[in-house]
């Protein structure tokens, strides 16, 4: 009965060891899931701002379209104008393409973090098991008994 007690105590201990581990592991992968969607909101909010300034950059370009028919444009602010436009498009495409890096680690992280949970739990029970047998070793052994005897 020693030997079924030891085993279920080192049972006990290496699924609470495993438990705790686990936990630890989805903690450290929720944390990087609120990082990346920290991120992510940032980038939203700067999508934003580029939109704004886009939206600005359309008025002027009224305006000067105003004032060309007027005869009062200057070249040079038209060019400016036509750049700054150029620019904000590139920009777009590069806040898709973080947009979708982004959102493909929040999805990994988001994974590794409920299979850590899940094999937390699963820790968690093999310990309560080795608990249990430690408490109550007799029929464990009765059992263990017949089956080396059968």
């Amino acid at each position: 009965m020693v030997a079924i007690s030891t085993v279920a105590a080192v049972v006990a201990i290496g699924g609470t060891a495993y438990s705790v581990s686990q936990q630890r592991k989805s903690s450290k992968a929720q944390r990087e899931v609120s990082r990346r969607q920290q991120r992510q909101q940032a980038l939203k909010a700067a999508r934003s701002r580029r939109m704004a300034f886009r939206e600005l950059q359309i008025k002027r370009a009224q305006a000067q379209a105003s004032q060309a028919a007027l005869g009062l444009s200057g070249s040079s602010g038209a060019a400016g104008g036509l750049a700054s436009l150029t620019s904000q498009y590139g920009s777009k495409l590069g806040y898709g393409s973080a947009m979708t890096n982004l959102s493909q680690e929040i999805s990994s992280f988001s994974s590794i973090a409920q299979t850590a949970q899940a094999n937390a739990q699963t820790g968690a029970a093999v310990s309560g098991l080795g608990l249990a047998v430690a408490q109550n070793p007799k029929p464990f052994q009765d059992t263990f008994d017949k089956v080396r005897g059968a």
